[in-house]
Formats: structure tokens, sequence, C-alpha cells
């Protein structure tokens, strides 16, 4: 990791553990975090952070199973 990135969930509040650390083939880091399960996505090519989702915002119809 080139720099730091502080894990801030989507409704503002810090995060204050990651339970799950996955790096997917195309080589971005995908980071689980508690307590509000917000997921992050690093991409270590253009060292960007981003919150991804939550884990209590609304998943549409056809994205359940």
């Amino acid at each position: 990791m080139k720099s730091t990135h502080p894990l801030v969930a989507l409704d503002g509040s810090n995060v204050s553990a990651a339970w799950a650390i996955v790096t997917a083939s195309e080589g971005k880091v995908y980071i689980g975090s508690t307590p509000n399960g917000t997921l992050f996505q690093y991409d270590p090519a253009v060292d960007k952070m981003r919150a991804m989702a939550n884990q209590f915002l609304p998943i549409p119809l056809s994205g359940r199973l």
C-alpha cells in the first residue's frame, strides 16, 4: 500500500476493525468491516479506497437470492 486510507463507512462513522480481507483475481482488495458491515474496495493500481456497500442498505429484489 502506497499510502494510508482511513476506513469511513457509508454512514460517515469510523470502522473499528476489518473482519475479512480478500484479493480478487483482478488485483483489487476487498475489505469487510465491523461494526456496521461496510464493504470497501482498494485498488492498488491507482492507490484508491472506496466504500462500496453496507449490509444494512436495502438490496433490490433482483439482487436477492
